[in-house]
C-alpha cells in the first residue's frame, strides 16, 4: 500500500491510472483528488 502511495507523489499522471482502479474497488474519487492535489501541492 506504501509502495503505490509513493508512486502517487512521485507522479501525478499515475495517479489517475490508479484512479480506475479505485473506482474497481469502489473507492470514492474525492480521495484520490486529495491525494493528487497534497502531491501537486509538494
Amino acid at each position: 500500500m506504501v509502495e503505490w502511495g509513493t508512486n502517487l507523489l512521485i507522479a501525478p499522471s499515475t495517479t489517475v491510472r490508479y484512479g480506475t482502479d479505485w473506482i474497481d474497488h469502489g473507492k470514492p474519487w474525492q480521495v484520490l483528488e486529495t491525494i493528487d492535489a497534497s502531491g501537486v501541492e509538494i
